[in-house]
């Protein structure tokens, strides 16, 4: 299971994070990739920035998780 705590993430760099910055940096879709499988558990949706809220509107209709970097199949 993947387990993310979004009250966690209310600062300007979860934007890189979520988003992509750079191949090497740390993001969620490369998060992804790296497991063979994808139970996703976002803990406290509502705690992060609203802003965030449109990244997840592709996975929850499409099951497809894209960054500036890396689209994952969920």
């Amino acid at each position: 299971m993947f387990r993310k705590q979004f009250s966690m993430y209310q600062n300007n760099s979860f934007s890189d994070y979520l988003f992509g910055a750079s191949h090497s940096s740390a993001s969620f879709a490369q998060e992804l990739l790296e497991r063979e499988s994808n139970v996703i558990l976002i803990d406290e949706f509502d705690k992060a920035n609203p802003l965030f809220y449109s990244a997840f509107y592709q996975v929850f209709d499409e099951g497809l998780f894209s960054d500036k970097n890396y689209t994952v199949h969920l």
